[in-house]
């Protein structure tokens, strides 16, 4: 599944575009996929509770048979993380299942790019909230559960202020030529300082990593 770019309409927010791509458009055609206002509207239909009937003095016109919407999947939840992420606890609306959906973003001015995916896809995203993992029901696919671990792990690591001392459990290549798993002192962001105070390194990406605090 590849990227979608799509302009947001006024007074539409970056959330309401990601939930519609996993739960779908509940005032789209299942014919043709149209949502547009100007759509032929078909009498008593769904299209008429949500714009009002058309004029009887008007034709209505009925090119390919509409056929309402029905939607498959409800978002329960959502949490955008870091601008870029968004996780979702979507319900299969016939089973009752409970799944986790996986989005990248980009934004820009009235723009937004998306990439929606399922946990069963084992996206390389783990930043999930709690609070979404939790509404998730007991699944058995393989890709899934890897993905919750995952994402229970990274909760489950220490917090880290500054002055705190972490080793990485996997040693860490400079520029410098240096190759340690520390311990470094925790300064700020992705600062960090050798424990003996000789030199200060920037670790980009270093919460994603293993390691331990104390």
């Amino acid at each position: 599944m590849g990227y979608t770019q799509q302009g947001l309409a006024p007074g539409e927010k970056v959330r309401d575009v990601i939930i519609r791509a996993y739960q779908g458009d509940p005032t789209g055609c299942a014919a043709c996929g149209w949502s547009e206002s100007c759509h032929p509207r078909v009498s008593g239909s769904e299209y008429d509770a949500l714009y009002g009937p058309r004029p009887a003095a008007e034709p209505r016109p009925d090119p390919h048979g509409y056929r309402p919407f029905v939607p498959q999947y409800r978002v329960l939840d959502y949490a955008m993380v870091a601008l870029s992420e968004a996780y979702l606890a979507v319900e299969t609306i016939s089973t009752g299942e409970v799944w986790a959906g996986v989005a990248i973003v980009h934004m820009t001015r009235g723009e937004v790019t998306y990439k929606e995916m399922s946990e069963e896809m084992g996206p390389g995203l783990f930043r999930c909230p709690a609070r979404i993992l939790d509404r998730l029901t007991p699944t058995d696919n393989e890709y899934a559960l890897e993905w919750r671990a995952k994402c229970r792990e990274r909760l489950s690591r220490p917090k880290v202020a500054p002055g705190v001392l972490v080793t990485f459990v996997e040693p860490l290549r400079f520029n410098n030529g240096i190759e340690t798993a520390g311990p470094f002192r925790f300064v700020k962001g992705s600062t960090f300082e050798r424990a003996d105070g000789w030199g200060r390194y920037r670790i980009s990406g270093w919460r994603e990593l293993a390691y331990t605090a104390a």
